[in-house]
């Protein structure tokens, strides 16, 4: 299942899916206290379609699950002590995460978060921020468990609730890092076998969010010293998420396939283009 973004067509389905999971939720009237036409509202949904900020994700044409993502702040956000100083504009604001009450506890909510995360990223956000009521303790774990410090408490008024407290939290996306290869092929060892190792990384590396930006043995040397048969150029989101890919248990296991049957000599380089 894959999000997708809301159409003008789509507007009875989500709001039906709102108004399900409104009143279907476990413990809705504690954690997120939704109550529909107050918040949200007919107008929230349709001015988040109006302007392609909607996302869902369905299944066997059921949603399954709702977000909305505004690529700017308001100015209610602007005195909270956020961990860093940015403008408007360099911020994306998640709103109205919700998952049908069918497929809660599965992980769903976890994965929409990370397929929206990666779609801020590739905008060039430089953070995502949001709210979350105090006693939404299970959005606060799931916030957490992406990255998202919580910053700030903020007493508010919302229609749905009156004066309560919201917790801000904040994810500020870290300097990628390029992992860069350069392999020299022993036929002697076993070219099968790195074949073999090339297919299991693969998957590895993009489940920690690796991106192969080259994978290619056409390469033209321009020093006598440095002739390898094989180059590797891997963008990852941070150093974290590298050093984890490669201290994972999953990558351990096929390591030895690559000692084996290479000789790879490899650098890290982290920063954007300038």
């Amino acid at each position: 299942m894959k999000l997708r973004i809301a159409g003008k067509n789509d507007f009875d389905r989500v709001v039906e899916f709102y108004k399900n999971v409104i009143e279907n939720t476990e413990n809705m009237s504690e954690c997120g206290r939704w109550i529909y036409g107050l918040h949200p509202t007919d107008d929230m949904i349709r001015s988040y379609i109006d302007s392609s900020c909607m996302y869902f994700m369905e299944n066997d044409g059921r949603i399954t699950a709702a977000v909305a993502v505004t690529l700017s702040q308001g100015e209610d956000y602007h005195s909270v002590k956020w961990n860093t100083n940015l403008d408007d504009t360099d911020v994306a604001v998640i709103h109205l995460l919700c998952v049908s009450p069918l497929e809660q506890k599965q992980g769903i909510a976890k994965r929409v978060m990370q397929e929206i995360i990666s779609i801020i990223r590739a905008k060039h956000k430089k953070a995502i921020r949001l709210d979350a009521l105090f006693c939404n303790t299970p959005a606060h774990r799931l916030y957490e468990s992406l990255g998202f410090k919580k910053c700030d408490v903020k007493n508010w008024c919302a229609k749905n609730t009156g004066w309560i407290d919201f917790y801000l939290f904040e994810l500020v996306f870290e300097q990628p890092c390029y992992f860069i290869v350069d392999t020299y092929i022993d036929a002697n060892k076993g070219r099968c076998l790195y074949d073999d190792y090339i297919e299991k990384v693969k998957p590895i590396v993009e489940s920690f969010g690796g991106e192969y930006l080259v994978r290619t043995e056409k390469i033209t040397s321009l020093s006598s010293s440095r002739n390898p048969q094989r180059v590797i150029i891997i963008r990852f989101p941070s150093g974290e998420m590298l050093k984890s890919c490669f201290q994972s248990e999953e990558y351990k296991a096929i390591m030895n396939e690559r000692i084996s049957s290479v000789d790879a000599r490899a650098l890290i380089a982290e920063g954007e283009i300038d």
